[in-house]
């Protein structure tokens, strides 16, 4: 049950915080405490997180309904928990400082970027739809397009997820199927920037020989057709912006664009539980 008054919360469990149906505009340090499952419904809600860190996820923030925006708070050193709506959403942490957040846009086609920090790695995944994951110079986080054509911008260094099981195909606001590795080359994940400091994870598709590279002008597809989870048929996994199809036979050989066991790890590694646990996920980005 939302709160009926606008920037204003009521608790209703004694772990569940619900702000209202309103356009609300929240600051969560003012309220406490702020690890509360919180909840923000309806209306385009600006929300800033909490600089009071309680251990675990001390914000844990779903937009639900509305074009919602998430920021956190200069050097912040919490981590956080948000996940977007089924609108477009902005999850920016660009004021973190810590890192180990996980960012979750879940519907819509939203912008995601992580903290600005070291080594301490953020999880940004775009869940359905057209997302842009942008990983901040500096930084370094783990990067997870889901379904539809996303972008990643790896200004920092990215350990990148690409998927290609079809598993459960979701519709975009128009009703059209999205899957994680396209049919068509114009559906395709883009990533931008990709350089030696990055690593790209295929799951779903058993050894590097099974990669197909297809160079269009100065850019290159990364492709298959065989894979090991029930996807079928020529698929475009993503297209990597200015990269010839020679350096990302480089990239391959050097083992920055991973498969087999080691990238079905990785993608099983991706649930709360796991990084809330161990920020690390067991080393299986390293």
């Amino acid at each position: 049950m939302p709160s009926p008054t606008a920037n204003t919360s009521i608790v209703i469990t004694g772990d569940i915080r619900e702000f209202s149906d309103f356009a609300d505009t929240v600051n969560l340090s003012n309220v406490s405490p702020s690890n509360l499952q919180t909840r923000m419904f309806g209306g385009n809600d600006i929300v800033t997180l909490s600089n009071v860190n309680l251990g675990g996820f001390s914000n844990r923030v779903n937009g639900n309904n509305g074009s919602d925006q998430f920021t956190a708070l200069a050097s912040s050193q919490t981590r956080d928990f948000v996940l977007g709506g089924p609108e477009t959403d902005i999850i920016n942490l660009t004021n973190s400082t810590a890192g180990a957040d996980w960012q979750n846009g879940n519907k819509g086609d939203d912008q995601i970027t992580g903290g600005n920090q070291g080594t301490v790695r953020s999880i940004l995944r775009g869940g359905s739809g057209n997302d842009t994951i942008t990983i901040n110079a500096g930084s370094t986080h783990i990067a997870v397009g889901d379904f539809g054509k996303d972008t990643y911008i790896l200004n920092g260094a990215g350990r990148l997820v690409l998927r290609t099981d079809d598993g459960t195909e979701e519709g975009d606001s128009n009703g059209l199927v999205q899957r994680n590795a396209a049919q068509n080359a114009s559906e395709a994940d883009i990533v931008t920037n990709f350089t030696a400091f990055d690593k790209a994870y295929v799951p779903g598709v058993a050894d590097s020989g099974q990669l197909i590279r297809e160079q269009v002008g100065g850019d290159t597809y990364l492709k298959a057709q065989s894979f090991t989870n029930g996807t079928t048929g020529m698929r475009y996994i993503a297209k990597f912006n200015g990269i010839t199809a020679a350096a990302l036979l480089n990239f391959i050989n050097n083992g920055q664009i991973i498969t087999g066991d080691a990238a079905d790890r990785a993608l099983r590694a991706l649930t709360p539980d796991n990084f809330l646990n161990d920020a690390n996920l067991g080393g299986v980005f390293d």
